[in-house]
């Protein structure tokens, strides 16, 4: 077992989990104040892992725990008394617990792409609330309990369009804490109902403009002002969720591993950010306690709808190839919108480039000063949708912000990803293929990885014979 610590890279402070910070005390001086639990790799670690991982093959709650902090905080069997409390609360109330899922090669997805390689896709749609998000709020709701050690259970709170406050009712229903979920006025009527179902009170609110940030966040921001806990899939204002949500990558891969070998690439769709921070992030774990030995280039992929990821990417690109004097469009050309899309299409060349000096240089100093002024100036990089009101068939993904942008970040200048923004075309293309040559009932935001395939393999970055992971993350409804 491992006790994590708790790192912010703007101040570069760091806090003891059991201390019960969600998000750094030292917010809102401007900074990109987000924690990240860090933990001493070492081979005894890494083979206790792997016995807990055989030894509790079906349950993601168990089989990763000594990685996390929650375990740390609560103490073994306080965890495990939880996590199984959790569990049967899930299993009563939603017909099934969180469960390992499945990793599947596809063979006739993989050849409509004109793929000669593996493409393997890992289906969520069968967890409690239709899709991953139950994962990320799984793990913070065991690290609540950790703190809470038999006290009050205190409010919750959530800002989501759908999937997250879904997976947010049915646990907090399962532990039996009360949730307040704050969703836009197009949230589909499904939701509401199966919301309402959980004894969730669902506060709509209208969007006026955009630039401001999205209302949603907003409320849900003031309600946490006035006491309400975090409980939200956004590792800025609760970083125990990423914690939660890294079980999805440790499963996928050691399952990889069973097939085998890794991917070369793994491709995720992105709103918020915190499922591909907390893939990126479980991989890197696993990278560092020498489980896996190489690590697959992460890419991340956006709608045209909104996508202040991408944007974020491009400029903090730019100032790394500043930094090193490496030919790049310079960061004015694409401050707006339609010079985003102008440079993701023309400049491919040069993206490369930068794309590859950070991967072979990511601990020099040209990266490394990029890095601390992204933390020391998000607002450089990284700023409210300011476009048209966002709208897509992949409607799960348009937040107004990527807020796990700046260790997605990393994890795409670590291992040598790119982020994509997929046009409508190939958001609507990706989801037929995989109701097509899948079996999986995936909806349109959780396939939106297979759009940013697309556009990767249109490109050329991802050639005929990789092996490819994605992650088809919601339900069709």
């Amino acid at each position: 077992m491992t006790n994590p610590t708790l790192f912010c890279p703007a101040c570069q402070s760091e806090y003891d989990p059991a201390d019960g910070h969600f998000a750094c005390p030292k917010a809102g001086d401007g900074r990109e104040h987000i924690l990240d639990a860090r933990f001493d790799a070492s081979p005894e670690l890494a083979e206790e892992l792997l016995e807990s991982w055989r030894g509790y093959p079906d349950d993601p709650l168990r089989a990763f725990a000594c990685l996390g902090a929650a375990q740390g905080v609560a103490g073994r069997p306080a965890y495990r008394d939880a996590a199984g409390r959790l569990q049967q609360g899930l299993a009563r109330l939603e017909g099934a617990p969180l469960a390992v899922t499945p990793l599947t090669s596809t063979p006739k997805l993989a050849r409509a792409l004109g793929m000669s390689g593996t493409l393997a896709v890992k289906d969520e749609t069968g967890q409690p609330g239709g899709s991953h998000k139950v994962r990320h709020l799984a793990g913070t709701m065991l690290y609540l309990e950790a703190l809470r050690a038999g006290g009050p259970k205190r409010p919750l709170a959530i800002s989501s369009c759908g999937n997250a406050a879904l997976a947010a009712a049915c646990v907090a229903r399962a532990a039996g804490y009360s949730l307040t979920a704050f969703v836009p006025e197009d949230v589909h009527p499904v939701v509401l109902r199966l919301l309402r179902e959980r004894g969730v009170n669902p506060q709509v609110v209208a969007r006026l403009s955009t630039g401001g940030g999205d209302p949603c966040y907003l409320a849900f921001r003031d309600a946490v002002w006035r006491g309400a806990v975090p409980f939200c899939c956004s590792g800025r204002d609760n970083w125990s969720n990423i914690e939660g949500g890294q079980s999805l990558g440790y499963e996928a891969a050691l399952q990889w591993l069973g097939m085998g070998g890794g991917p070369d690439h793994i491709v995720l769709q992105i709103g918020g950010g915190a499922l591909a921070r907390s893939v990126a992030g479980a991989w890197n774990n696993l990278d560092a306690l020498g489980v896996v030995r190489d690590m697959p280039r992460i890419h991340a992929c956006q709608t045209e709808g909104a996508f202040p990821f991408a944007r974020a990417w491009l400029l903090l690109l730019a100032e790394i190839a500043r930094n090193a004097g490496c030919a790049f469009p310079p960061a004015s050309g694409y401050a707006t919108l339609a010079g985003v899309r102008q440079v993701l299409s023309e400049e491919q060349d040069a993206i490369a480039n930068v794309v590859e000096f950070a991967r072979a240089a990511f601990r020099s100093s040209p990266v490394r000063d990029a890095l601390r002024a992204a933390a020391a100036s998000p607002e450089r990089f990284m700023w409210s949708w300011d476009g048209a009101p966002p709208h897509s068939l992949a409607h799960g993904i348009l937040d107004d912000e990527t807020y796990d942008w700046y260790f997605l970040a990393q994890a795409l200048l670590r291992t040598g990803g790119q982020a994509v923004v997929a046009p409508e075309a190939l958001i609507a293309q990706a989801h037929e293929l995989a109701l097509t040559h899948t079996l999986v009932n995936v909806s349109a935001t959780g396939s939106a990885g297979l759009a940013g395939l697309l556009a990767l393999r249109q490109t050329g970055i991802v050639p005929d014979n990789a092996r490819v992971g994605l992650f088809f993350t919601g339900l069709n409804r």
